[in-house]
């Protein structure tokens, strides 16, 4: 029985992911595609009453589809006779044989099936000669193809290019190629003196190892220099081993090869992995309120990192594992404040001190420290640690390099890399409080308590360009 026809294959998970990744075309603004966000609740429910439809959609039969399609001008095929390839050969002696049009030629009969007749669509002329050899020929140059005629190499040739030609790749084998995400570009530069000819970078279809064949890069539409070639993810890399030598792999195939020799030659290769735009959230945020009180964040609407009343040793928590892990990159963590019209600003005391600091492995280490107005003194100058929010006081973003002793930690119940900013004196303000004076009370509340509140946290990471630990041509 032939199965009934699906006029539409997509299920609900299909409808909504396919919803998700129309967002930033139409609404750029829309950055929270968490399942938390009142506008992803939305989209499900569209897709649910989609699929729906969908499921009553592909229960139309067999005979209203035709229907159908004769509406949209699309015709059933008159009956065919059915069509087969056939082989014959030659009796031994014998030099030449002629198989008139009209031939019959029977199928083997089987003990329950009918033999099915052919009949030959015109005549053949069937002879004892072989091929001896076979050219090609292009541009005052010839190719031997016997090989492939005679048998001796598998595969095809091009039956009018000239001479042979061999593929010519440029293979880059490095672990960092992992960091290769939804949101992180990989950045490769080609450095040479291209003696005024091409753009190398150009002449090259890049492709990546996925495990089972070579998958062509997509390029990532943003401005590079020459020599330059930008890539953008998803892209799940599995290594392999060339040239002996295992690893995550890529590499750049040349389309054409240019007369010049010197337009090929290169003196640098550098790559880097980096996340940049818009930025990626956190994979999770906590505030911690005392020791041993962990409080989970939902980044998709206004938060308080230090909790509603701040005190000394309040923490703010920020874990990723695909921004924190390469060490050495450039880290930018951006954040925006709830609109002022509804919350003020925060309002920190001339003496608070934020100390930002990540975990080695045994302890909690030092970035560096900020204040209302500049860095304090401690941390690292090799951090290159810097603070433009003025302790979470106005939007800005906090930046250091990736310590290269970093280690994952469990941090609530969730174990990634986490960077956390401990409140190590000062203050955001006091509660106001009521007190007795001549037999009345009176509220007093000379220093407002105006803690942080925050809108949103984004993250984005750059790695310093470095040669590939392995090339090969």
């Amino acid at each position: 029985m032939i199965p009934a026809p699906r006029l539409d294959d997509r299920g609900f998970e299909d409808i909504v992911a396919e919803a998700i990744r129309l967002i930033p075309r139409y609404a750029p603004e829309w950055t929270n595609h968490n399942p938390s966000d009142p506008g992803i609740t939305l989209i499900e429910l569209a897709a649910w009453m989609t699929d729906l439809i969908l499921y009553r959609l592909n229960r139309v039969p067999e005979k209203n589809y035709i229907a159908f399609l004769n509406l949209l001008g699309i015709q059933l095929k008159p009956p065919q006779a059915a069509r087969a390839l056939l082989t014959f050969t030659l009796a031994e002696g014998a030099e030449r044989q002629v198989i008139p049009e009209g031939t019959q030629i029977a199928t083997p009969q089987a003990a329950d099936e009918d033999a099915v007749t052919f009949e030959t669509a015109r005549e053949l002329v069937i002879t004892k000669v072989k091929l001896d050899r076979c050219f090609s020929y292009w541009n005052e140059t010839y190719s031997d193809n016997s090989n492939f005629i005679l048998g001796g190499r598998e595969g095809g040739f091009e039956a009018f290019g000239g001479a042979e030609r061999a593929e010519r790749f440029l293979y880059l084998g490095d672990a960092r190629f992992a960091g290769i995400g939804d949101e992180a570009v990989l950045k490769i530069m080609l450095g040479g003196g291209y003696e005024g000819g091409r753009d190398l970078a150009r002449l090259l279809e890049w492709e990546y190892w996925n495990g089972q064949r070579w998958k062509e890069f997509y390029p990532a539409g943003i401005e590079v220099d020459r020599g330059e070639a930008a890539f953008r993810g998803p892209a799940e890399l599995q290594p392999v081993a060339v040239h002996g030598i295992e690893d995550l792999w890529i590499r750049g195939r040349l389309t054409e090869v240019p007369e010049n020799p010197k337009e090929t030659e290169i003196d640098t290769v550098r790559i880097r992995v980096e996340v940049l735009g818009e930025g990626v959230p956190p994979e999770r945020a906590f505030a911690n309120l005392d020791s041993g009180s962990f409080i989970g964040l939902d980044l998709g609407k206004n938060v308080w990192p230090f909790g509603k009343e701040p005190k000394v040793d309040c923490c703010l928590y920020i874990g990723s594992r695909e921004i924190f892990r390469t060490p050495g990159a450039e880290v930018l963590i951006e954040f925006q404040l709830a609109d002022t019209a509804i919350i003020p600003n925060a309002k920190p005391s001339d003496d608070l001190t934020l100390a930002w600091e990540y975990w080695d492995g045994r302890k909690w280490r030092l970035l560096g420290k900020a204040g209302p107005r500049g860095p304090r003194p401690g941390g690292s100058d090799d951090l290159g640690f810097h603070d433009e929010t003025g302790c979470l006081s106005k939007a800005g973003v906090v930046s250091f390099y990736r310590p290269k002793d970093m280690a994952a930690n469990e941090v609530g119940g969730e174990e990634t890399f986490w960077v956390r900013a401990r409140i190590e004196a000062g203050d955001y303000g006091k509660a106001g409080v009521y007190s007795l004076e001549n037999d009345k009370w009176v509220w007093k509340d000379d220093k407002p308590l105006r803690p942080p509140v925050l809108r949103s946290i984004s993250l984005r990471y750059r790695e310093p360009s470095k040669g590939a630990r392995a090339v090969v041509s």
